[in-house]
C-alpha cells in the first residue's frame, strides 16, 4: 500500500503545492511533538490515517476545498488519533469545521 510518511518532528507541512499520485495512507511516526499536515481537498485520497502513540501532543489535518464543491470523506479509517487530534476542514467564505475524535 503506497502511503505518506510523516515522521516525528514540531511544525507542519503544506502539501497543497505538491502532486501526490496513488497514496493510500497517510501515517504519523513518533510521538514526541505536534504536528500540522495541509492539503487540498483534490490531493486527499487517503484511505487510511494512521497515529503511533503520542500523550500529550496533537496531530492536525488541514483539508482545504480550494475548487472543490465536495468532498467525500466515508471510506477513510482513522487509527490512533486521540481528543487532542484536530481534521479542519476549510470550505469556501472563510468557512471552517473542526472535527474532532469523539472517544467512539
Amino acid at each position: 500500500m503506497p502511503l505518506l510518511r510523516i515522521f516525528d518532528s514540531t511544525g507542519s507541512v503544506d502539501f497543497r503545492g505538491e502532486t501526490l499520485i496513488s497514496l493510500e495512507e497517510l501515517r504519523f511516526l513518533g510521538g514526541s511533538a505536534d504536528y500540522t499536515v495541509q492539503f487540498n481537498a483534490a490531493q486527499f485520497g487517503f484511505d487510511a490515517i494512521s497515529a503511533d502513540a503520542h500523550p500529550g501532543v496533537t496531530r492536525t489535518i488541514e483539508i482545504f476545498m480550494d475548487t472543490q464543491s465536495f468532498a467525500n470523506f466515508s471510506g477513510v479509517t482513522v487509527t490512533g488519533f486521540v481528543s487532542t487530534d484536530t481534521l479542519l476542514i476549510h470550505g469556501d467564505g472563510g468557512r471552517r469545521d473542526d472535527l474532532r475524535h469523539a472517544g467512539r
